[in-house]
């Protein structure tokens, strides 16, 4: 994820409800905010709170286990 030499790139907070929802349904449009992120289009900034609350509710009302996680 990281940018080309020389170029800016915008820096932006996701709310863990679009994780959420990219991770839960990855054909969705909240999957293409995040795969423009993979690919490198903006820099992802994010704070434990955010992946703390992700993995909660992915784990919870996802059912996911925790090698998922």
């Amino acid at each position: 994820m990281s940018p080309a030499l020389g170029k800016e790139v915008l820096n932006a907070v996701l709310d863990s409800n679009i994780y959420i929802a990219a991770f839960a349904y990855p054909k969705g449009r909240d999957a293409a905010v995040w795969n423009a992120a993979v690919d490198g289009r903006y820099q992802l900034v994010v704070s434990p709170a955010i992946i703390r609350e992700t993995a909660k509710v992915l784990r919870r009302d996802f059912a996911w286990r925790e090698d998922r996680v």
